[in-house]
């Protein structure tokens, strides 16, 4: 019998020093997802803090266009307190911002100082120069100032800094994500030889993990709700499924009537007040399987599965009405809300969700063109004027 090779001391030592780099990169993949999920939340923790950051700059400019309506000396107290925050925050701000920033191919970190962050002093520098003199000759120059900026300049400059920042951090969470991907792969490796899943766990995690970033990313930051990406993405297996079994499958477009006019009266901080608020009753009222998103700026879409379009139109009416007895407040002012809405059901030629959502728009256009608040099925147009709905 031939002398055997193996080494039995040699092979303990081989198993002992694979299972410790096992725990290693176990370990070392545990410790990225830490940190990876502490950058996620101080991403989301930044980001608000910058909303917070323009809306307090949107609050000085309103602040200062109300003081040349009411000349009350409150105001212009409240004008000081709110410039002064505005300033005590953009310091604050910048120590999130720039370090991250600098980190990207804009080294020179002192040139973001011409964007928002610029903006944002100019903004409290000109309000504190109107309250000393508010009823000297240059006053309302420095309103005409400060209005421009926080209604244009602003909120370009401020949504480059933001997307800056966002795309820098986000870089580093996919460098750390691809770290984890190598640590899984080579852990996985190791889990193999060893015949031990140790690292099957960890690998679920990072999935669910980039899962998640991959839902935030294409989910409506204001609403909360799917955005149009998604949204066809996920109605696209409902649309297949309805083709499939032939099932019935409805969807609304819904648009909030003159959102513009209180834009204008109340400012863009109300507007998006308002899409909050309609977005929240519409989804007080629909069924767990309905699907709901923000398609565009003021329009919501609504997938009804196992609907009919009669029974759509009584959905859409009752979300209607629910939106009409919504109280919409700002400040001392009620605001009513209002939607239309148009109705469709699938159809054989409709391919994809865009489809069946252009003919709910069709609806919708009648709806907004008839006087508004209403809903409007597009089968009712179809037998009023068939030639000029064959292309929906």
């Amino acid at each position: 019998m031939s002398k055997s090779s193996f080494d039995a001391d040699k092979a303990s030592s081989t198993y002992q020093m694979l299972t410790m780099l096992l725990v290693a990169f176990a370990l070392g993949a545990a410790a990225l997802h830490f940190v990876i999920d502490g950058k996620q939340k101080y991403l989301l923790q930044t980001a608000s803090m910058a909303e917070q950051q323009f809306g307090l700059a949107q609050t000085v400019a309103m602040l200062v266009a109300q003081h040349q309506l009411d000349n009350e000396e409150s105001t212009l107290d409240t004008l000081k307190e709110k410039a002064a925050l505005l300033l005590q925050q953009n310091d604050t701000i910048a120590s999130y911002f720039l370090p991250v920033m600098g980190q990207t191919s804009l080294k020179d970190t002192s040139a973001l100082q011409t964007l928002g962050l610029s903006s944002m002093r100019v903004i409290a520098g000109a309000a504190f120069s109107y309250t000393s003199a508010p009823n000297d000759e240059n006053a309302k120059q420095r309103v005409a100032e400060i209005s421009a900026m926080a209604t244009k300049e602003l909120r370009e400059n401020w949504g480059k800094d933001v997307a800056t920042y966002t795309a820098a951090l986000q870089k580093q969470i996919t460098l750390m994500t691809y770290g984890v991907y190598g640590l899984s792969a080579i852990a996985a490796l190791l889990a193999l030889y060893l015949s031990a899943g140790m690292f099957k766990p960890a690998a679920q995690y990072i999935k669910s993990l980039l899962e998640h970033i991959d839902h935030v990313a294409a989910t409506d930051t204001l609403t909360g709700l799917y955005n149009r990406v998604m949204l066809f993405k996920v109605t696209a297996m409902l649309i297949s499924g309805a083709k499939r079994h032939k099932q019935e499958l409805a969807v609304l477009a819904i648009d909030i009537d003159e959102l513009q006019k209180i834009n204008d009266a109340h400012g863009r901080a109300a507007g998006d007040g308002a899409i909050k608020a309609v977005a929240a009753t519409l989804g007080q009222v629909l069924r767990n399987s309905d699907v709901m998103g923000r398609v565009a700026g003021q329009e919501f879409a609504i997938f009804l599965p196992a609907t009919d379009e009669y029974r759509a139109s009584l959905v859409a009416e009752k979300l209607r009405v629910a939106v009409e007895e919504t109280h919409f407040a700002v400040k001392e002012h009620m605001i009513m809300l209002r939607v239309c809405v148009g109705v469709a059901e699938i159809q054989p030629h409709h391919k994809n969700s865009d489809d069946m959502l252009r003919a709910a728009e069709t609806a919708l256009r009648h709806a907004k063109e008839n006087g508004r608040n209403k809903v409007i099925c597009l089968s009712k147009i179809q037998s009023i004027a068939p030639a000029t709905t064959m292309a929906v």
